[in-house]
């Protein structure tokens, strides 16, 4: 039987990636020679390739550590995620302690508590400050390698144990630490019971910077430190209110280098709030433009709800020519406007449009498919989810709608979901030959699977 040291390199460091965690590879390279040279690698960019930064000062300042040391490991990171989770805090105090894998809540509160009351002081001044901001300028000016920025605003329960250590060193989570109390569920809960307890006083709120401003800051600061390598945006799909106007507002003296910093770019996952005005949706078209002229990948989710009178939201024309997914939440749009901005985008794979709407229902959404399956021969599925209101469809609404074309075959699957007026659900799939309909009414008609009597 063969023996784990005499396993290929490439193979162990598949098992690293995927089994094991931080500790895990500690304890393994700490077995023989062998093990400890052929892990090291692996070991190395787990520590390092994906840093969680919180903002406070032991966090940012450990950063910085990471960015300015000799051994060269400021060039193995890679993401970023920025929290917004501040844990110096003072716990609720429970009644009832719920997590069975805790003997300890007392000596945790308590040392939690001790903790928030050592850095309250130093906090207000570092928020009030503006401190955060001078300190990932400096950790972000040595990370020349970095590829993604994350950002993650809302309660969490994945702490690691060193992000345990790093924050409460004196609960005593160091790096080797051993016993029922450094097992993963133990960990689990102590970092459930961190994020749940410590967010019920939280006494940073007025100080503590909005989480919008945070990450409009953030891209600011690669753009300040030269930062050409990313090619990845996201907010983790935080239920959060999202950047607002002022926050995607560019002075003409920043368009073009936010457009040279972000050229790489491939992927940008965000929530955006457009007011219900036209400054929101023009300041909302040349942001885009100017951060996403190389975008594979667009996925942008408006948490406010589009209803027939919010006015529609203006797309930079045809100039995103590299998008093969576009994934809108939330929108109106104006269809001449949209079709032209797809028009760019030939490598169109996936379109996906949720709760979107047009200004008129029944034709634009007949004209988009229509142009779709005329011009966007790689397009492969539409997914949406949208109301059609009108006595033509006597009550019934399609709700859900796959739609998947091949491009060997002039017609189109039809993958339908609708509700009628008494909340009746229906499915169907059905192929169509878009050009075989004779309108947009009949061709709704029969989506919805309506025979109208002759």
């Amino acid at each position: 039987m063969a023996s784990i040291t005499t396993l290929p390199t490439e193979l162990l460091d598949q098992i690293a990636n995927e089994s094991l965690d931080q500790d895990d590879l500690l304890a393994l390279r700490s077995t023989c020679k062998i093990l400890n040279r052929k892990l090291q690698e692996a070991h190395l960019n787990f520590i390092f390739s994906c840093r969680r930064v919180f903002l406070i000062p032991a966090s940012l300042e450990n950063l910085i550590k990471i960015s300015k040391h000799p051994s060269g490991v400021n060039l193995r990171v890679r993401k970023i995620i920025i929290s917004k989770f501040i844990p110096y805090t003072k716990p609720y105090p429970k009644t009832e302690w719920k997590y069975k894998g805790l003997q300890s809540q007392k000596t945790i509160t308590n040392t939690i508590i001790k903790t928030t009351d050592a850095h309250s002081d130093e906090l207000f001044d570092f928020y009030e400050n503006n401190q955060y901001l001078v300190l990932l300028t400096i950790a972000f000016s040595n990370l020349p390698n970095i590829k993604a920025l994350s950002f993650e605003f809302e309660d969490f329960e994945d702490l690691r144990r060193s992000e345990i250590n790093l924050i409460y060193p004196n609960l005593g989570y160091g790096p080797g630490f051993q016993g029922d109390a450094a097992s993963k569920a133990h960990v689990h809960d102590l970092s459930r019971f961190i994020a749940e307890n410590t967010s019920d006083w939280y006494e940073f709120e007025d100080q503590s910077p909005a989480s919008e401003d945070i990450l409009s800051l953030v891209l600011y600061i690669a753009v300040a430190t030269g930062i050409k390598s990313i090619e990845r945006i996201d907010d983790a799909d935080g239920d959060w209110s999202g950047l607002k106007k002022d926050q995607i507002v560019l002075k003409p003296s920043y368009l073009k280098p936010f457009v040279s910093t972000f050229s790489n770019l491939r992927t940008l996952h965000l929530t955006i709030q457009i007011e219900n005005n036209s400054t929101a949706s023009f300041r909302f078209k040349q942001w885009i433009q100017a951060i996403g002229l190389n975008l594979e990948d667009l996925r942008i989710w408006n948490p406010s709800y589009a209803d027939q009178s919010s006015p529609p939201v203006l797309l930079p024309a045809g100039m995103l020519k590299k998008l093969k997914i576009i994934q809108f939440w939330n929108f109106n749009f104006e269809i001449d406007d949209f079709i032209t901005f797809i028009n760019g985008s030939m490598g169109l794979r996936l379109l996906k449009l949720e709760r979107c709407r047009f200004h008129d229902q029944i034709e634009d959404w007949y004209r988009l498919l229509k142009h779709l399956r005329r011009n966007h021969c790689a397009l492969r599925k539409i997914v949406t989810h949208t109301e059609f209101e009108g006595d033509s469809f006597n009550g019934t609404r399609v709700t859900d709608l796959n739609i998947t074309s091949s491009p060997g075959s002039e017609e189109t699957v039809f993958q339908v979901e609708t509700r009628s007026g008494r909340g009746v659900f229906g499915e169907r799939t059905l192929k169509l030959k878009l050009d075989d309909q004779p309108g947009a009414v009949e061709f709704w008609d029969t989506i919805n699977g309506i025979t109208k009597s002759k």
